[in-house]
């Protein structure tokens, strides 16, 4: 019989040593992370049903509580990833930019940068005098600004991101003054 997941234990929740020692521990590729509904074999051989909130996205280390109220930990799992490593700060960030304006998720770490598997965007490294490593790895995107995954803003759910980006937005969009009293002049719109 499936076991039914729905629920998102937050960060600040201690957990009994009994919750400890009975939880579970699930490795999940980027793939799935995302999804708001899927089902996953679990280490004792049951399936769970993953039933969560649209646009969150899981991050390693998360706990889930089922209906049950069996503790289901969650680990990046390894998997396919290209890796560009940098010594030079100026040549990862230059890098992070040709990516960014792509809108591919791109992980961020100490001296490199990671992205799914890509020959064009793979191309694009190598242009850009950088060497590309296919590697296994566990790939933890940067969430984005205003929403989905792990928040660093003091918005709670989805709607308060996107409430925050829009307020944002409207405070800077052109025509209207911005933060310094000026309005935005010359500069590049970005319309996707």
């Amino acid at each position: 019989m499936p076991i039914n997941i729905a629920t998102l234990i937050p960060n600040h929740e201690k957990l009994s040593a009994h919750d400890m020692a009975t939880s579970l521990e699930i490795a999940l590729p980027y793939e799935y992370r995302g999804k708001s509904r899927f089902s996953h074999p679990l280490p004792d051989g049951r399936e769970a049903q993953f039933f969560l909130p649209r646009g969150h996205v899981l991050a390693d280390g998360e706990r889930l509580r089922s209906e049950s109220g069996q503790i289901i930990r969650i680990r990046a799992a390894a998997q396919p990833v290209v890796t560009v490593y940098a010594t030079k700060g100026e040549n990862l960030t230059r890098a992070a930019y040709h990516l960014g304006n792509r809108h591919v998720p791109v992980q961020i770490g100490d001296g490199f940068l990671r992205f799914e598997p890509d020959a064009v965007l793979e191309d694009m490294i190598r242009q850009l005098g950088l060497s590309p490593r296919c590697e296994l790895a566990p790939f933890t995107p940067e969430s984005g600004a205003y929403g989905g995954g792990h928040r660093h803003s003091l918005a709670t759910s989805f709607d308060q991101d996107y409430a925050l980006a829009q307020k944002l937005y409207a405070e800077h969009e052109p025509g209207h003054a911005n933060h310094h009293g000026q309005g935005r002049q010359g500069g590049h719109e970005h319309d996707d």
